[in-house]
């Protein structure tokens, strides 16, 4: 019982705000339910929770340890990342489920963000929030399912002889449709594909373009990236690295894949650039179509490859 009041006198008066951090300001980090009032939340309907996370932009932090939010079942739905003066903020926004009723404080939150010049470690740790669950179901509900179905008997058969053969007609016609569809679409991508222009659309047309795309990639790379940005880099790898090839072959590669892009660099330049130009694409296709991950360090060393690449291409302008 003393250990029931207790927590009823936390929920009562604790207060949730950004934490203290431990070295001259260099972390922070706060926890806050978004859209719903910390003793107003209901046991299994979703709300929002939003993490925000701040660090000094010569440290370097470790992922979020979503563990440390127990009880709360959370997914991710979106992570920003902006800059503050000499800061970098950080805001997750997470769907957070909570199923226990009553009284329920979930702990602190820990930021560890090191600096990678000194070894230096700045930590924080934000309040901890007091939320109050209500359960949705009324007090005499034990939660059972009541479902009361009458049986109507088994469904009347349809026997006309029209709908049957309506049916048959769909089943036929439907794919056959298909079929029609997809021969004309191949036609009509062969000849847009003989009809290409000789030249490379713009703005893929200028090598000091491709350079500057390639340095900003460099540049975005350096630093930690989640999944949906990594996915977005490698897409734009791709394109520089095939707009590079194209300004070599003069003609436009973006209706190709990268084995058909890989191929037409075999022959229109060597076998040796062609399989530098299959390798950047596999390596892209793997993270934005097979969910793989990438290192600062991978990024970088594809930066180097795709300068090689506009060096073997001819296009030393894009590789400087």
């Amino acid at each position: 019982m003393g250990a029931l009041v207790m927590r009823s006198l936390f929920a009562a008066t604790a207060l949730f705000a950004l934490a203290t951090p431990l070295v001259a300001q260099d972390a922070g980090v706060a926890v806050r339910p978004v859209g719903v009032a910390p003793d107003a939340v209901r046991v299994g309907e979703p709300f929002e929770l939003r993490v925000e996370r701040r660090w000094s932009r010569d440290l370097e932090p470790q992922p979020l340890r979503t563990g440390e939010l127990a009880p709360l079942e959370v997914v991710e739905r979106s992570v920003e990342r902006s800059v503050d003066g000499d800061a970098v903020v950080e805001v997750r926004r997470l769907r957070a489920y909570l199923f226990e009723p009553g009284a329920v404080a979930i702990g602190a939150v820990t930021l560890v963000a090191h600096d990678p010049a000194t070894g230096a470690v700045a930590r924080a740790r934000s309040e901890p929030v007091a939320l109050t669950a209500s359960n949705p179901l009324p007090a005499d509900d034990d939660g059972a399912i009541e479902v009361a179905l009458a049986y109507a008997g088994p469904a009347p058969r349809v026997r006309h002889p029209l709908f049957v053969l309506a049916l048959v007609a769909l089943a036929v016609g439907v794919p056959a449709a298909w079929v029609a569809w997809r021969r004309r679409r191949r036609a009509a991508v062969a000849a847009a594909a003989a009809n290409e222009s000789p030249r490379v659309d713009a703005p893929d047309d200028d090598p000091r373009a491709l350079r500057a795309r390639l340095d900003a990639l460099e540049r975005a790379g350096a630093v930690e990236l989640d999944a949906e940005r990594d996915a977005h880099w490698h897409t734009e790898l791709w394109r520089v690295v095939r707009g590079l090839a194209g300004l070599r072959l003069r003609r436009s590669l973006r209706a190709n894949t990268v084995s058909e892009s890989a191929a037409r660099v075999r022959s229109g330049v060597d076998t040796a650039t062609g399989d530098g130009v299959a390798a950047v694409g596999g390596d892209c296709d793997g993270v934005r179509f097979a969910a793989r991950t990438s290192a600062r360090a991978e990024r970088a060393a594809r930066i180097e490859r795709a300068r090689r690449l506009a060096r073997a291409l001819g296009t030393e302008e894009a590789a400087r």
